[in-house]
């Protein structure tokens, strides 16, 4: 069977997030990049920062580490839909393939 998608395509979008990412590690130097996580383990971390944020202003390295545990969240609760209880998996849904793959350029 053969997939929606051509390797054109896939390989524009993956430089795409590749691209993504550089730009992002190239404006926040203290960014490190997180292993997925479980549903419950993302959970935990991103209600833990929501605790700190109630008590003072997350610094920007705090609000980007906040987003990325909302992300790991995300893809968790994809993964664990998708069949993968332990939800250790990234994920990158058809909805997202779709949008990266209509964006213009590259």
């Amino acid at each position: 069977m053969r997939g929606e998608w051509t390797h054109e395509e896939l390989a524009r979008m993956k430089r795409r997030l590749e691209n993504s990412i550089n730009d992002y590690e190239a404006d926040n130097a203290n960014a490190r990049p997180l292993p997925p996580l479980s549903e419950q383990e993302s959970k935990e971390r991103l209600l833990s920062m929501f605790d700190l944020a109630t008590e003072r202003p997350l610094t920007r390295d705090e609000s980007g580490l906040a987003g990325q545990f909302l992300a790991c969240f995300c893809q968790a609760v994809e993964a664990r839909m998708l069949g993968r209880p332990k939800g250790r998996y990234f994920v990158i849904s058809e909805a997202d393939l779709k949008s990266m793959n209509a964006k213009p350029g590259l």
